[in-house]
């Protein structure tokens, strides 16, 4: 527990009794089952009262029970020391765990020691990056095979590519591929997502970002790809100072917090030529590809909404701010204002960009595309940890994708991808204890106005029960202290 958590309402040994359990994968619910938990992992699962002495009891008539929410793109450990604000923030929002998109060689030293902070309730890290791969840090091809080299000798999960160049790219694609450490993160603006998916790179994550896939989805692809980036990042020399890494990422915090604030006109341009040329045929065959190929998607919405649209009165007035430091807010705000100063051309490119995402994240979950919930919460501007993936459901949602497919894309879907579908993204015996109970049916149809997805009343961590009251007071815990 923190300063923001309470003491859960049950731990250790609990009973839930008479919940309706939901299968995300198979998309049913058996109604009357009472799940029985001991030390942080699922004893049994039963519609007969289970034998539990010494077990508390919690009824859990007219909840659903069902895995803990993942989400996949997260950064909540970019500040460790003050991670519990969103640790609180997610476990309200039934976030069981996260992969986490930004990794330094402390955060992996810290894992390795077991000295990450934590504490009751957090949710679990499912995966921790390396250092960011940056033009400081893997400025030509060699330096990035040393990168990679070195980030898996230190124990990364994966590499997450950020702005290289295409040589670059290919390159780390190929040392990644030699040692067998997964690669995620953002397209270069040079590389083809169908490369890309050839080379296996595992997750593009943000749809791209930018006009990078919707190139292939326009009738007028190499005239976007070329508009919006008509000149590739050239070969650096390999920079190596103390704390090269920590210090190339101060430096690149204002483009992290909003890229879309530094939108120049070639790139603006590329976007209304796509938003212009995009053609729903091109993009299910950009879709049809990806998914032979196996190339997961973490299409991160809210994200791509915040940055395109950083001061509209839905982000910029967002009454869930008051959960957040004024330190965070001040750097937003700050963000917003250069946002501000954008001309009204790109602001108009901006709305039009989204449109082709949303498009775009539609057409690649109706063809079948492997895709996980994230949200790039903890430094995004206007985005809430834990909260913000209900905002990127119900996106999701607008974006035609179905309810249950966004339900697997937060559950079961994150244990394929993290080759954990034996304990985790399932109620059965033996997986772990982490669950969100639901007041209404997520199986159901709902709209945005309706997300049966945040209907939260209870969330399970590790085996400790935290009801909606206990919930609530987290959040006016994180409202008083900030």
């Amino acid at each position: 527990m923190t300063r923001f958590v309470p003491a859960p309402a049950a731990l250790g040994h609990v009973l839930l009794q008479n919940v309706t359990v939901v299968d995300p994968r198979a998309g049913k619910a058996q109604a009357g089952q009472d799940v029985l938990v001991k030390d942080g992992k699922i004893v049994k699962v039963s519609n007969h009262p289970a034998d539990a002495e010494g077990a508390t009891m919690v009824d859990a008539t007219g909840l659903f029970a069902l895995p803990g929410y993942n989400d996949m793109h997260c950064h909540a450990l970019n500040m460790p020391d003050q991670v519990a604000t969103p640790n609180a923030l997610m476990l309200a929002a039934g976030v069981t765990g996260y992969r986490h998109m930004s990794g330094s060689n402390k955060v992996l030293d810290q894992r390795k020691e077991g000295t990450l902070p934590t504490s009751l309730g957090a949710p679990e890290v499912l995966a921790i990056s390396g250092p960011l791969l940056t033009p400081i840090s893997a400025g030509n091809p060699d330096a990035a095979r040393k990168a990679v080299r070195a980030q898996a000798k230190r124990g990364a999960d994966f590499i997450k590519v950020g702005m290289v160049s295409a040589s670059v790219f290919r390159a780390l694609m190929d040392e990644a591929n030699k040692i067998g450490i997964p690669v995620a993160g953002h397209l270069p603006e040079h590389v083809d997502p169908r490369e890309a998916a050839d080379l296996g790179m595992k997750c593009i994550e943000h749809i791209g970002p930018g006009a990078v896939m919707l190139a292939p989805a326009s009738t007028e692809e190499e005239k976007v790809r070329n508009t919006n980036s008509p000149k590739d990042i050239p070969d650096l020399p390999t920079f190596k100072f103390p704390f090269r890494d920590e210090i190339a990422v101060r430096l690149m915090d204002p483009i992290i917090t909003n890229p879309r604030t530094i939108t120049s006109e070639n790139g603006a341009k590329a976007m209304l030529l796509a938003y212009q040329s995009f053609s729903d045929e091109r993009a299910g065959q950009l879709a049809a590809y990806l998914k032979q190929r196996g190339t997961w998607q973490c299409a991160t919405l809210i994200r791509l909404h915040t940055q395109n649209f950083a001061t509209d009165p839905v982000h910029a007035r967002d009454p869930r701010r008051t959960y957040l430091p004024q330190w965070r807010l001040k750097k937003w705000d700050k963000s917003g204002k250069k946002f501000d100063n954008l001309g009204p051309k790109i602001k108009d490119a901006l709305a039009m960009n989204w449109e082709c995402q949303k498009r775009l994240a539609g057409i690649i979950a109706a063809e079948g595309v492997p895709m996980i919930a994230g949200t790039d919460a903890v430094g995004a501007t206007g985005i809430i940890a834990g909260l913000g993936l209900f905002d990127e459901f119900k996106l999701l949602r607008s974006a035609g994708v179905k309810p249950l497919e966004i339900l697997r894309q937060a559950t079961c879907y994150p244990a394929d991808f993290l080759d954990r579908a034996d304990s985790m993204g399932k109620i059965a015996e033996g997986y772990g204890a982490n669950m969100v109970l639901l007041g209404s049916d997520p199986l159901a149809d709902w709209t945005e106005e309706d997300c049966a997805l945040q209907d939260v009343q209870a969330v399970m961590r590790a085996g400790a029960y935290w009801d909606r009251p206990r919930l609530d007071r987290t959040l006016r815990n994180l409202q008083a202290n900030f």
